[in-house]
């Protein structure tokens, strides 16, 4: 299911578009991207709005530099430690 919304772009913005549906394809892309980006969406969530698999969702996070991975430091550390002992076992 989905909305259709009434936006106001400049004109100078809009020209550089080959067609008003490609902006709106891209509006529609972005917003899902910073729905993730805000933690508002989850990324199996955005993969499947989008009609992604979840490497074409993480390749296109990446395009817009939105982490893939969301760990504190502290699991991050205890993740690398545990890689580390698995290594020497």
């Amino acid at each position: 299911m989905s909305k259709t919304i009434t936006v106001q772009v400049p004109d100078d913005v809009v020209e550089y578009w080959e067609t008003p549906n490609e902006l709106a394809a891209t509006l529609s892309t972005l917003s899902v991207v910073e729905l993730v980006r805000k933690g508002i969406l989850s990324q199996g969530k955005a993969a499947e709005l989008l009609n992604l698999s979840r490497w074409e969702l993480m390749d296109l996070l990446a395009r817009y530099d939105v982490p893939t991975a969301n760990f504190s430091i502290d699991e991050l550390n205890r993740q690398i430690l545990d890689a580390s002992q698995d290594n020497h076992a």
